[in-house]
């Protein structure tokens, strides 16, 4: 029996149970709008809950139709995804890492230093393998950076497959539904 936060005494069974009809009506709405705009579901929903405030006691299905909760993830989506070419970008960071690696460093302590200008995303897809201590540190942050560029994923997918299918089995795959199709 679940407990109310706020008055410390068990919820009726009707305010968390009788709401599940309206939650299969809204979750349609939100997978069509994700698909449309080509945003990954998961990152959404996560976004939305994050931003209710902590003084709400219930999470009303309507909160993910809200227009407003759709266009701060636009704002939100604009100000994470730059428009720069990967390809070059991509062979910018090996020619840096190679850079560092001149010294006699390490691949893994050339990735896992917090001190190289590497990004999160570039720091878990590069080894040959996923390394556990890099995903430790950098999994979070490169989630993030993943989730928000289509175009960076699909690049990702293609340069270095077996590392970021390794990365879709520890997070679940993105919400890439013409991946999941072939």
């Amino acid at each position: 029996m679940y407990m109310h936060e706020r008055h410390g005494r068990p919820m009726p069974p009707h305010q968390y149970a009788g709401d599940t009809v309206h939650w299969h009506k809204t979750f349609w709405p939100t997978a069509t709008l994700c698909y449309d705009k080509q945003w990954d579901p998961q990152d959404y929903v996560t976004n939305v809950l994050e931003r209710l405030t902590l003084n709400r006691i219930y999470i009303k299905p309507a909160c993910l139709r809200d227009p407003e909760h759709q266009d701060q993830y636009q704002k939100q989506l604009i100000k994470t995804t730059v428009d720069y070419d990967i390809d070059t970008e991509w062979h910018n960071l090996i020619e840096e890492l190679l850079a560092y690696m001149a010294d006699g460093s390490s691949e893994n302590s050339v990735l896992l230093s917090p001190m190289t200008p590497f990004p999160a995303w570039f720091r878990l897809t590069y080894p040959e393998r996923l390394d556990a201590q890099i995903f430790g540190l950098y999994g979070p942050a490169g989630r993030k950076e993943l989730a928000v560029n289509r175009r960076l994923r699909d690049f990702v997918r293609k340069e270095s497959s077996k590392t970021f299918s390794q990365l879709e089995e520890r997070w679940g795959l993105f919400g890439d539904l013409e991946v999941l199709v072939q």
